[in-house]
């Protein structure tokens, strides 16, 4: 009797521990010193159909920069400088093809109207904004954004418009707690799933904001490195425009879904840092607009990419 007990105890004890071990912490770590540089690339396929005609486009930006975390003052906070190094923008609509790139900054786009494009890059490269962090880890400010507001007081009024200070400050905190509030506050394990819901800013004070599934998916290696892998499904989406935006077309309504969607994360739980993300929605669905008090009936089919990747975390 003694031993079958001892023999269910320790069964127990071991089972007990099985699921302790199953279990991970996943959270994202600021440590002192780390320098890394990080690339991210978005595309987008893009048909809208407006009052029965369709408009083809196609975009694609590719951002390369350096972040690096600096030293916790006595007050908890914490500095993280980041600068944009590169940026390329290319633009296809209408049979036509726009570049912007960083490399060659002074290229006039054929189209005088895309000129602010260029002068937002000019801005914006070689720049450093820090994210200065509180001692609980959360945004409590963004400095920098004034000299980046300076360097496009000469630049296209567009420009001037777009990176106003307050604008700046408040997408980069945007940027910053998004690429930080995605993984849960509890411990997982393989197989088990949070949500959480963010904004993608898409220009012209547009907006997506996705509600999407994360699944633990376990550990794998890559590079030599263990890695914990995290899947991502976009559950739904919903489109919306800044009323202050400069755009003729105004929409009314709004019905989008996702037609398909597919996307993973691999995460440094040693470093507490994100090493790749890579997503491909497909949304479509109906948008309608005004315009000069005339409704106009639109459609939307639209393949969103995103891929980011940082480099030489130390």
């Amino acid at each position: 009797m003694l031993r079958r007990a001892l023999v269910c105890s320790l069964a127990l004890s071991l089972g007990t521990a099985s699921i302790a071990v199953a279990q991970v912490k996943l959270e994202y770590k600021h440590k002192e010193g780390r320098a890394s540089g990080f690339t991210s690339t978005v595309k987008a396929q893009q048909v809208l159909t407006l009052g029965g005609m369709s408009i083809e486009s196609t975009s694609e930006q590719v951002t390369s920069g350096t972040s690096k975390v600096g030293k916790r003052a006595a007050d908890g906070t914490l500095p993280i400088a980041q600068t944009i190094d590169a940026m390329r923008i290319q633009i296809e609509a209408g049979g036509m093809t726009f570049t912007f790139d960083s490399a060659d900054p002074n290229a006039k786009p054929a189209l005088p109207q895309l000129a602010f494009v260029s002068d937002i890059i000019k801005a914006l490269v070689g720049k450093q904004l820090t994210v200065v962090l509180d001692d609980k880890n959360q945004v409590k400010a963004v400095d920098g954004a004034d000299k980046i507001a300076d360097a496009a007081k000469d630049l296209d009024p567009m420009a001037q418009e777009l990176l106003k200070p307050e604008q700046v400050a408040d997408r980069y905190k945007q940027q910053f707690e998004k690429s930080q509030g995605n993984l849960p506050q509890i411990l997982v394990r393989e197989g088990e799933t949070w949500e959480h819901t963010d904004e993608e800013p898409i220009g012209n004070g547009q907006t997506l904001t996705f509600r999407r599934r994360y699944e633990y998916k376990g550990t794998v290696e890559k590079n030599g490195r263990t890695l914990d892998k995290i899947a991502i499904t976009a559950l739904d989406v919903n489109y919306k425009m800044d009323p202050e935006a400069k755009s003729p077309l105004k929409p009314t309504k709004s019905e989008l879904k996702i037609e398909s969607s597919e996307g993973h994360m691999l995460f440094d739980r040693d470093a507490g840092e994100l090493v790749e993300r890579k997503e491909v929605d497909r949304i479509k669905g109906t948008i309608d607009f005004k315009a000069n008090d005339q409704e106009i009936p639109g459609k939307l089919d639209l393949t969103y990419e995103t891929v980011a990747t940082r480099q030489n975390a130390k």
